[in-house]
Parts: structure tokens; C-alpha cells; sequence
């Protein structure tokens, strides 16, 4: 996405970086706008959940990076130094 690429090199960081220590790749999430939540009957036909509506809009003003896979349980253990455990 062309506005999507000038947003993030307006910012002057890369937008892939890899964490040398645990192996890790993040990508750039520029500043800007989007839309969150949805309508009662969702795109795709299912019904949106109650905590997911109103669609409204969300404004992120500060870059920052975000894993681009999901973290095993190995690699937060490595980086949290333990996995949280919920209470019984």
C-alpha cells in the first residue's frame, strides 16, 4: 500500500528489524488512524461480539515495533524469564 509505505518512511526507521539475541523479527507500526470494532453482522456474516462494537476510530501517535509471528512459549520464557501462570 503506497500510504501505508510513505507512513512508515516518514518516520526514518526501519521497518523490519531482528532481534539478534532471541531471533525475533518486528515490524514498524507507523503513527496513523484505523477503524476498530464493527457492525452488529460482521463482514464476513458472523456476528461481531458485544466488547467489539461500536466500529470507531483509534489513533496511534507514536511508532513502535510488534512481533511479526507469534511468540512460542520457549521464546517468552526466554525474554520474560517464565511464563505467567493464571490462578486456579
Amino acid at each position: 500500500d503506497p500510504q501505508l509505505r510513505r507512513s512508515i518512511e516518514s518516520t526514518g526507521l526501519p521497518w523490519r528489524v531482528l532481534d539478534r539475541v532471541y531471533g525475533i523479527e518486528m515490524l514498524l507500526v507507523p503513527p496513523g488512524t484505523y477503524a476498530r470494532g464493527g457492525d452488529p453482522l460482521g463482514e464476513d456474516g458472523r456476528l461481531v461480539q458485544r466488547n467489539e462494537m461500536p466500529r470507531h476510530k483509534v489513533q496511534i501517535s507514536e511508532p513502535f515495533y510488534i512481533g511479526r509471528h507469534e511468540l512460542f512459549e520457549r521464546e517468552w520464557d526466554a525474554v520474560m524469564g517464565g511464563t505467567p501462570r493464571a490462578p486456579l
